[in-house]
């Protein structure tokens, strides 16, 4: 199996399990649990944000700061 169809499928597991959870637990709960999930990952040790993750917030900056 090629890496790229694993990270296929992968994704595509953690996006319905991410929609499964919106659908049961609320948007607002799933939102907290990645936040919790996220600041977990951050405090033990992983400090640094990987590459893409930077690149998508440069996006994001740089679209709400347009004129």
């Amino acid at each position: 199996m090629s890496s790229e169809l694993l990270k296929r499928i992968i994704g595509a597991a953690a996006g319905v399990a991410i929609g499964m959870m919106m659908l049961f637990i609320g948007f607002f709960r799933t939102l907290l649990l990645a936040a919790l999930g996220a600041a977990g990952w951050w405090l033990c040790g992983s400090r640094a944000l990987p590459k893409p993750l930077k690149d998508i917030i440069d996006r994001i900056r740089n679209q709400f700061s347009r004129p």
